[in-house]
């Protein structure tokens, strides 16, 4: 049937349309982001460092690392959602009144407390930056009234910003260590109407130096707990997915078939091993290829060169362990599907000489091609249908991966993460079951029924476990993801892995590359044409095979799985090989288990000494280990779990509180230590430790907190915390209410006279014991 070249006529022709339609529809069903990039990373560097010596940014001579990414997706999600769908939030981002995605430069130096951030917008212009600053640094302070002048004032000649459109909404001022005086004003635009989101403005004043122009925006309380909601359900699906899958794929079926697969020595083991590492060194390669990325997060605290080592050798672990992973999951996935399937041409054969060039091997490779159009048709067509009709709703298409653009090769990113999700999971997902199923099959009897439902099952759980996207509603990604993989599935039965692992990577790389095709940077072509030449690769791979062997009609016995034999002699000729096809175990011979190899002679005993030298060495390890071990005399936690909760009781209801049936106690014991406790211990005497545990440092307290569940979501961000010093002292009591709740609006100086009456009252410190140091100002929906 797969022969008739009218079937494969149609095939092509579907599979052509598909992918013809696929890119007409595509911004239909899949809305894209306003995203113009036409700022690469070099150019972003270049802009900063110019930037730097305009302003005199410290540190002068900087080092620089780069990121392209979402600014909010919570933002985002709410436009699409409550701000006028996506048509609005792209009609905003092309008038400018925001970025959704911008480019981050870190200008930053070894040893040097002091470092910028700058962002800009795709398209090149200024967003923003922010100044990191050592506390001890001086600076000559200003008024807050002239720090706000001064600020806006920058703001408005530097950065682009209308003064005019702005109000005054928060400001808060604080002292430094080193005495320098600094302010932050949030000022909110009034003019632009996005539901109930704001957009803001952060400006920060370092003395008398701007320090911080932000642009960002506030999106309510309410709405992301609601939405918080669906993101629950999306995870309790994906969880049901994850469960069943470990359980039953990797658990029964991978370790329980690959177990029984080895009594029978029926494990190939050397080409997933090699294949494995192939992957895995990708997947490495792309973890140097991000070192870029990577100085995003540098403490400058550490010495360069610990850093880059430190990248190196986290590289080299990924290799190993997923050189690891993988062999194991494509050793359990080929074994069992060779032993179910012994029709298949052999998984690690098809691309071997004498049998790439045959017609089977040709429409193997092929056809995931004209499959993947189809398949992108399909899911084309099901999120218009689902969306106008239903009123489904999938995020705006945003970029995958966008950070690949900051990197050193993106099209290595690209191709890495397709390459391993496809191996990976048509492995486990439909390779293991399948291959499983029909083995037990065979044994127990009724094959087809096990074999149709362990396909019906992976596409369930390949959909389940994949649910975690933002989506409504919750169960969305099964439903598309269902026909598709059950299809995959059948090809499977069929037709064997190599299909769907090639048709999962092209998908996946043409998800992955969409950042390299909607950027308009130079230089982009050649990732580009890397990433379609590779996506080629497969087919090129055949038609050299069948342009320097010429065509055959049929693959050679010996590449079939019924030829396959177990691992020979040294003297034997190649596993496979068309010598030893004859040697193949018959069907009468299948699945009895093969004559075990004899037993090892066992190992001389190590030497008396070296047992002594060895128990010697761990006690000496000991005796260091316990020499290190420090008594720091913090208080031990003499209360118990029940007294804590009548204790918080206790204590809520003196302050007013009403804790009914609706209010759930939750516990934790915490032990307070943190890098406070380490500067005290290491700078100051075992009395000053002593003495300022439980005043200014922490002390291992339990922490008694009080939340509701059975109320609207908004509501859910009320609770009470209550902690308790170890001796049963009442350390911290807080009422939390969420930010929509009515409540007095206090001047300032009120706010000031009840926070002095409340230090003096409840921390018992005298007036004129204690200094100000901070006001801070919240304005609240």
């Amino acid at each position: 049937m797969m022969r008739k070249p009218a079937l494969w006529a149609t095939l092509a022709l579907l599979g052509l349309l598909g992918a013809v339609t696929a890119l007409r529809l595509f911004p239909v069903a899949f809305p894209l982001l306003a995203v113009d990039i036409e700022m690469d990373r070099e150019t972003a560097l270049e802009e900063a460092l110019a930037l730097s010596g305009k302003f005199q940014w410290d540190p002068t001579e900087p080092r620089q690392a780069a990121s392209f990414g979402q600014l909010d997706p919570t933002f985002q999600t709410y436009l699409e959602l409550e701000g006028g769908g996506l048509e609005e939030l792209n009609r905003r981002v092309s008038e400018g009144l925001f970025s959704i995605y911008v480019w981050r430069v870190r200008h930053f130096a070894h040893g040097v407390v002091e470092e910028a951030e700058v962002q800009f917008t795709p398209g090149g212009a200024p967003y923003g930056f922010d100044l990191l600053l050592s506390e001890d640094a001086p600076g000559n302070n200003l008024p807050p009234d002239q720090a706000r002048e001064m600020a806006m004032a920058g703001a408005a000649r530097d950065w682009g910003v209308d003064p005019a459109l702005y109000e005054l909404l928060e400001s808060s001022q604080q002292e430094q260590p080193g005495g320098r005086i600094d302010h932050t004003f949030v000022f909110q635009r009034s003019d632009v109407s996005l539901g109930e989101a704001k957009l803001r403005l952060r400006l920060r004043v370092a003395g008398d130096r701007l320090a911080e122009v932000t642009p960002f925006a506030h999106v309510p309380e309410a709405f992301e707990r609601d939405y918080q909601d669906t993101r629950d359900a999306n995870n309790a699906i994906w969880l049901l997915g994850t469960i069943v899958f470990v359980l039953l794929f990797v658990g029964i079926a991978g370790a329980g078939g690959t177990i029984h697969l080895l009594r029978e020595r029926w494990i190939e083991w050397k080409t997933p091993l090699v294949w494995g590492g192939i992957v895995a060194g990708l997947m490495a390669l792309n973890v140097l290829n991000a070192l870029p990325l990577a100085w995003m997060q540098y403490d400058t605290a550490m010495a360069p060169g610990v850093f880059i080592g430190m990248t190196a050798v986290s590289a080299g672990i990924a290799f190993v362990v997923l050189t690891a992973l993988l062999a194991a999951v494509f050793l359990a996935g080929e074994s069992l599907l060779r032993k179910g399937f012994p029709d298949h041409l052999q998984q690690w054969k098809l691309w071997s000489p004498g049998v790439a060039n045959s017609t089977p091997a040709l429409g193997l490779t092929t056809a995931p091609y004209f499959l993947v159009g189809i398949k992108l048709a399909y899911v084309i067509f099901f999120y218009l249908a689902v969306t106008r009709f239903f009123g489904w709703w999938s995020p705006g298409g945003s970029l995958v991966s966008p950070d690949m653009l900051a990197t050193h090769l993106p099209w290595l990113t690209a191709v890495s993460s397709s390459l391993f999700a496809a191996s990976w999971e048509e492995s486990v997902f439909r390779a293991i079951p399948i291959g499983f199923a029909a083995i037990m099959g065979r044994r127990y009897g009724k094959p087809w029924v096990w074999i149709w439902s362990a396909v019906v099952l992976q596409a369930l759980v390949f959909g389940a476990s994949h649910a975690n996207y933002p989506q409504q509603p919750s169960y969305a990604r099964v439903v598309e993801i269902f026909p598709t993989y059950l299809a995959w599935g059948v090809i499977c039965v069929y037709f064997g892995l190599i299909p769907s692992i090639i048709g999962h990577f092209i998908y996946d790389l043409a998800l992955f590359s969409i950042p390299l095709f909607a950027a308009e940077t130079p230089g982009i072509w050649v990732d580009r044409i890397i990433v379609i030449a590779v996506g080629l690769l497969p087919v090129a791979i055949i038609i050299l095979a069948r342009w320097r062997q010429g065509g055959v009609s049929e693959a050679p016995e010996w590449a079939h799985n019924r030829a396959w034999i177990q691992a020979p002699s040294k003297e034997a000729p190649e596993v496979g090989s068309p010598d030893t096809a004859e040697t193949a175990p018959s069907d009468e011979d299948e699945g009895k288990p093969a004559a075990p190899p004899p037993a090892r002679p066992a190992g001389p005993a190590a030497p008396a000494w070296a047992r002594l030298l060895v128990g010697a060495l761990g006690l000496a390890g000991l005796i260091l280990w316990a020499s290190t071990l420090r008594i720091d005399d913090s208080p031990r936690v003499e209360m118990t779990r029940g007294q804590a909760e009548a204790a918080a009781r206790s204590t809520l209801e003196t302050e007013g509180a009403v804790l009914d049936a609706e209010w759930t106690p939750l516990f934790s014991l915490v032990s307070g230590r943190g890098i406070s406790h380490e500067f005290v211990w290491r700078q100051g005497s075992a009395d000053d430790y002593r003495d300022m545990v439980g005043r200014f440092l922490s002390p291992p307290y339990w922490q008694v907190q009080f939340v509701r569940f059975q109320v609207a979501p908004e509501e859910r961000a009320e609770e009470y915390l209550v902690r308790f010093e170890a001796s049963g002292d009442l350390l911290e009591s807080r009422h939390v209410l969420p930010e929509a709740r009515p409540g007095a609006s206090l001047e300032e100086e009120d706010a000031r006279a009840l926070a002095a009456r409340a230090i003096e009252t409840r921390l018992g410190v005298v007036p004129g014991a204690a200094r100000e140091i901070s006001a801070e100002e919240t304005v609240l929906p």
